[in-house]
């Protein structure tokens, strides 16, 4: 449970990266037998696939689908959302910054800053769905725990009756 409490005050005070937020919580999924949670946090770390029904799952869990019927959207581990950001948040920045300009041109493309917020918008989305998840399974994992003490002090209760 100590484990737990120390994520929740990771997520809730953003102490560390979310890579690293992932490889805890990771930890405390294999310390507690969490299978399901162990796949999902690994297709965090290294990408979705279309065919484990994890994968599929969490997909739609994460907000990740584009085009459900076409099996279109945003495949890439959380560390590729978090670099999609950090790249649509520089190019914006570029893009306001040039000369007030209203737009950019870039490799003969013309570029507004509003070109670059729908997919900004999006990763932002996945990267906060699964910062909530990841507070959600915490906080499962200590109310679990609170739950198991509380039975375990009824029943010593309850036997010296």
């Amino acid at each position: 449970m100590k484990l737990a409490r120390e994520l929740l005050d990771d997520i809730e005070l953003d102490r560390l990266p979310a890579d690293k937020l992932l490889l805890k919580v990771s930890r405390l999924a294999r310390l507690t037998g969490s299978e399901t949670i162990r796949k999902w946090l690994n297709l965090e770390m290294l990408g979705y696939n279309g065919k484990d029904p994890v994968s599929l799952e969490y997909m739609g869990r994460t907000l990740r689908w584009t085009n459900y019927e076409k099996k279109e959207g945003f495949w890439g581990s959380l560390a590729v959302q978090e670099a999609a950001i950090n790249s649509a948040e520089v190019r914006i920045k570029q893009l306001e910054a040039h000369d007030g300009a209203d737009a950019l041109t870039v490799s003969g493309h013309r570029l507004k800053p509003a070109s670059c917020e729908p997919e900004l918008s999006k990763c932002c989305g996945i990267r906060s769905v699964v910062m909530a998840l990841l507070h959600g399974s915490c906080l499962r994992h200590i109310t679990r725990g609170y739950l198991a003490d509380l039975q375990k002090a009824f029943s010593k209760l309850i036997g010296q009756m």
